[in-house]
C-alpha cells in the first residue's frame, strides 16, 4: 500500500512529543501542507534533552547531531555537545522555522484510539487536570525511547527489599544537581553510558566514595580509534558496515546484493581482525585483563550495535587513581547501611543510583491498536524503523 506525505485537504496530524523527532516531524509535516500539532506534557520543547541527569551529553562528534537544515554553531566540529548546549540548539530551531505555534506545552496526551475510519481520537489532559478530546487524521509517535516517566527499576529498587536500607535509590533520570551527591558513599548500578557518566560526576560533585557496580562487563568505544582516529570514520561509515557484514552475516531485508558473497569470504577473514580491534580498545581504556574487561568475554561488534557507548577516557582514568571503584557483580540485599552483593560482599552506600534505563510502554493507545502491533519482547517490527504496516495512519 503507498502511504501519502502530502496533503492538499489540510488533513489534521497529532505529534506525540517535542523533542528532536517531533519537532523535526513538524517542520517536515508542515511543509507538505498538513494542520500539526505536537504535544508535549513539559514546560518547554527539547524533550531529554530539556532535563536530564547530572553531566549528560551526546555520545557523538556535532556534526553527526544536527538538523539537517540548521548548523548546530554552538558548538565547533568535531566536539562534543553538552546536553545544554543541545538544549540552546533545539530551542533556536524551533525560533528559526516559527515552529512554536504547532507545539501544545504542559499537555499531556493520555489515549490514542483509532476510529472505524482510520482516523484517531486523542484524548489530552493541561497541568490544570482538564481533559478534551481531538479529532485528527494521523498520528506521529516522537516520544522516544528515554521517557522518565517510564524507568527501568531493578526488583531490588522496591519493595521488601530495599526497606532495610537507611539510604536512598534514585533512578539516574532524578540525579541532576550535585548537591544529592556531594559526601555521600555512591554507588551507581549499571554500565551502560547513564552510569558511567554518573560515576565520573559523582567523583567530580565530591561524593565521599564511588562505586561503578555492572553485572557484565561491556565494550566502550573510545572517541578515537588509536588515538588517532575518530570513530565515526569506521564504525558509522561504509566501510564500517561492509566490514561488519563481513563479520556476521547479511542484514534480513536490507543488506546490499554483495553481502552473502562478501560473507562466504569474510567470516573467516574477519573474526581475527576484530580480535585485533577488541585488543586495541581494551588497551586504549587500560582494561585488558580482569573481571571489568570485556576482552574475550564478549564481541565488539555485538556490543557495540547492543549497548552503544562512545566514552572519553575520564572513567579509565577515575579507576586507576581510585577515585571510582569498579566492581563486577549484582545487589542481593541490604543492610542499613549499604548493600550487599551475590558474592556475600559488603559495599557501603548512603546514595545508590541505578543507572539501568527505560522501559517500553504501549499503554496510550486502545486494545486494537496494541494487539495490532504485534509488539514483541524486544519492541516493534516497522517498516523502515517508522511505519507500522498493519495500522493505518500511524
Amino acid at each position: 500500500q503507498m502511504r501519502a506525505f502530502s496533503s492538499t485537504t489540510r488533513e489534521r496530524v497529532a505529534v506525540l512529543g517535542a523533542g528532536v523527532s517531533g519537532l523535526q516531524t513538524v517542520r517536515a509535516m508542515r511543509a507538505k501542507g498538513f494542520d500539526v500539532t505536537a504535544y508535549d506534557p513539559n514546560p518547554s520543547v527539547g524533550g531529554l534533552w530539556r532535563q536530564n541527569y547530572l553531566s549528560y551529553g551526546v555520545q557523538v562528534p556535532k556534526q553527526l547531531y544536527e538538523f539537517p537544515d540548521l548548523e548546530f554553531s554552538e558548538v565547533e566540529v568535531g566536539k562534543y555537545p553538552t546536553g545544554a548546549e543541545v538544549q540552546k540548539y533545539i530551542e533556536r530551531y524551533v525560533d528559526h522555522f516559527n515552529l512554536g505555534d504547532s507545539i501544545a506545552l504542559n499537555t499531556r496526551v493520555t489515549k490514542v484510539a483509532q476510529n472505524q475510519d482510520g482516523s484517531w481520537n486523542v484524548k489530552i489532559k493541561n497541568t490544570n487536570g482538564k481533559e478534551e478530546d481531538n479529532h485528527f487524521d494521523k498520528v506521529v509517535v516522537a516520544s522516544g525511547l528515554y521517557s522518565s516517566d517510564n524507568p527501568s527499576l531493578p526488583t531490588w529498587a522496591t519493595g521488601e527489599t530495599a526497606s532495610d536500607f537507611n539510604g536512598e535509590i534514585l533512578h539516574s533520570s532524578q540525579v541532576l544537581k550535585a548537591e544529592q551527591i556531594a559526601g555521600k558513599k555512591v554507588v551507581v548500578v549499571g554500565n551502560g553510558k547513564s552510569a558511567v557518566d554518573l560515576a565520573v560526576a559523582s567523583s567530580n560533585a565530591g561524593a565521599d566514595s564511588v562505586t561503578l557496580l555492572s553485572r557484565n562487563a561491556h565494550w566502550p568505544t573510545p572517541r578515537k580509534i588509536a588515538d588517532l582516529i575518530p570513530f565515526q570514520y569506521v564504525f558509522l561509515s561504509r566501510l564500517g558496515q561492509n566490514l561488519v557484514l563481513g563479520l556476521t552475516g547479511p542484514l534480513p531485508g536490507c543488506s546490499p546484493p554483495h553481502s552473502s558473497v562478501w560473507h562466504s569470504v569474510g567470516q573467516y577473514i574477519m573474526p581475527p581482525i576484530f580480535k585485533v580491534v577488541e585488543l586495541l580498545f581494551a588497551a586504549q581504556f587500560r582494561n585488558v585483563t580482569g573481571p571489568t574487561s570485556p576482552f574475550n568475554k564478549v564481541g565488539v561488534v555485538e556490543d557495540f550495535y547492543g549497548y552503544a557507548q562512545v566514552l572519553d577516557y575520564s572513567l579509565r582514568d577515575k579507576v586507576k587513581s581510585g577515585e571510582v571503584n569498579w566492581k563486577v557483580g549484582a545487589i542481593e540485599l541490604f543492610e542499613s547501611d549499604g548493600a550487599v552483593l551475590a558474592d556475600g560482599e559488603k559495599v557501603a552506600a548512603d546514595l545508590i543510583i541505578c543507572g539501568t534505563g527505560f522501559q517500553k510502554d504501549y499503554s496510550i493507545f486502545d486494545s486494537a491498536t496494541r494487539e495490532k502491533l504485534n509488539i514483541e519482547s524486544d519492541g516493534l517490527w516497522l517498516f523502515n524503523h517508522t511505519i507500522p504496516t498493519d495500522v493505518d495512519n500511524l
